[in-house]
């Protein structure tokens, strides 16, 4: 792997730093429509009304997702300013953004057009 890293003209340990921060991220970002579903999954067992479930599981994960989005987009502005790194600065924090709006609109859409979830009388 150090042969990789040493024929670019970038010290192994950065380049090394960069591809974990990316793989991590990925990572994270395709743990949280797996954790959405199993809170809804979770929820349904308990006997919560299938919209109910979905709605409570979505407002539910909107703080956690939306901050470590947010905090990793913040931690990437000062990378922007580097004429190395920025366009890979600015490609995570639009991938992250638009990651985040995926996970909190599309995937509960989803579910419940997959599922067929109707929205409930008592439903606000």
């Amino acid at each position: 792997m150090n042969e990789i890293f040493s024929r670019i003209k970038v010290s192994g340990r950065q380049v090394a730093a960069v591809v974990v921060f990316v793989i991590v991220a990925a990572v994270a970002q395709m743990a949280i429509p797996s954790l959405l579903g199993t809170m809804i999954n979770a929820q349904l067992a308990a006997g919560v009304k299938p919209f109910d479930a979905l709605v409570s599981s979505g407002v539910s994960r909107l703080r956690p997702v939306f901050n470590t989005s947010l905090t990793t987009v913040l931690g990437m502005m000062p990378l922007v300013a580097d004429p190395f790194y920025s366009a890979m600065a600015v490609t995570i924090m639009g991938g992250l953004a638009f990651a985040t709006l995926l996970t909190m609109v599309v995937v509960p859409v989803n579910y419940a057009i997959l599922y067929r979830v109707k929205r409930t009388e008592n439903a606000a």
